[in-house]
């Protein structure tokens, strides 16, 4: 039979004998009729398995038949039915790599598994199988991960606290704001590692959202708190299925970034086929282009002061990027020819009801 999954083709040929015409079963027809050759001499059997265990089997034998011949008519049925089959087996193989497809895009997004039928023709259902134990494990792993770190930051907040009110304590004004100092930067640091762990685990449900109430908040709050940031006026006015204070976070952080880095932002938004797009501009200097997907990476920092006025955790962009992409976006960072970079969100529009 062969393993499941294969495709055979047998032919057989008679010899050229008796003007090449193939050699068949005996004629016992006492008084022989003219026949018609209709074929050209071979035997053909295909072997399909559509499922396990369920094989489709088509045979053809040379056809001889009395009198004129049938015409195109009957052979044309014949070509039309194992085109029809072909295409039906093939469609019941693509069908289970289409859902594999899907289940890996949201894999890739937020981590998060469902398991997949293990069905179609062989090949097909070890790949199957073994995506299946791939998304267990990569699930199990980011899961313990977050885990273990949110842990870490809950842990770490208690002796946080205490140190702060001992350093509240000490006699020596300079040193007491040097500890200040050091300690607001540890407990950002813990802050900013609890929300990476958390990022898209909420567990809220999704509510329309409009983006631009959103986003036209947010730039007015910032701008009250100093930032030089200013949101480019439109008509647009999109909406879309998230949560708003993580959709909020990831925004902010863009912001600021771009303020850090490049003293002033200006935020544009606009739909685009069928994508609601935010657009977070600066005037600074770029990033390396060999920089542009580290950055994402939690703790990298291209700037590598620590102080208050430039330095970062490194985190603020590994937080927008998980928190966009747990709400089917995607983000990402292009530098600008006139100089400067460009941020962009790009969020799902609602689908109509």
């Amino acid at each position: 039979m062969g393993r499941p999954g294969d495709f055979r083709e047998l032919t057989e040929f008679g010899p050229p004998e008796d003007g090449g015409r193939p050699i068949g079963p005996p004629d016992t027809d006492a008084s022989p009729q003219p026949q018609r050759d209709f074929g050209l001499g071979q035997r053909i059997m295909v072997s399909i398995e559509v499922s396990e265990g369920t094989w489709i089997n088509l045979r053809t034998t040379p056809i001889k038949l009395e009198g004129p011949g049938p015409g195109l008519l009957p052979v044309a049925v014949l070509v039309v039915l194992m085109i029809g089959i072909g295409v039906w087996a093939a469609m019941n193989a693509i069908n289970p790599l289409r859902q594999m497809a899907k289940a890996a895009n949201t894999l890739a997004s937020d981590y998060t598994h469902q398991p997949l039928a293990e069905q179609g023709p062989y090949d097909v259902r070890e790949s199957l199988r073994a995506f299946n134990r791939m998304g267990r494990r990569l699930e199990s792993t980011v899961a313990g991960q977050r885990q273990l770190l949110a842990a870490i930051g809950h842990d770490l907040r208690t002796p946080i606290t205490s140190l702060k009110l001992k350093v509240e304590m000490l006699a020596d004004a300079n040193e007491r704001e040097r500890m200040r100092r050091a300690l607001f930067e540890l407990e950002r640091i813990t802050e900013a590692a609890l929300a990476a762990a958390t990022a898209g685990q909420s567990g809220k449900p999704f509510q329309p959202l409009d983006l631009f109430s959103l986003v036209d908040s947010l730039v007015e709050d910032l701008a009250d708190l100093g930032l030089a940031v200013s949101f480019v006026e439109t008509d647009h006015r999109p909406i879309v299925m998230g949560r708003s204070d993580e959709l909020t976070r990831s925004l902010r952080n863009l912001i600021e970034n771009a303020v850090r880095y490049g003293e002033r932002a200006s935020v544009e938004l606009s739909e685009r086929q069928g994508m609601a797009t935010i657009q977070v501009r600066d005037s600074g200097p770029g990033i390396p282009v060999d920089a542009i997907d580290r950055v994402f990476e939690p703790l990298v920092r291209l700037e590598e002061s620590r102080n208050r006025k430039t330095g970062g955790h490194g985190l603020g962009l590994h937080i927008a990027k998980t928190l966009v992409e747990a709400h089917g976006g995607r983000i990402s960072l292009e530098n600008l020819e006139e100089g400067g970079l460009l941020a962009t969100i790009a969020l799902p529009l609602k689908a109509d009801a």
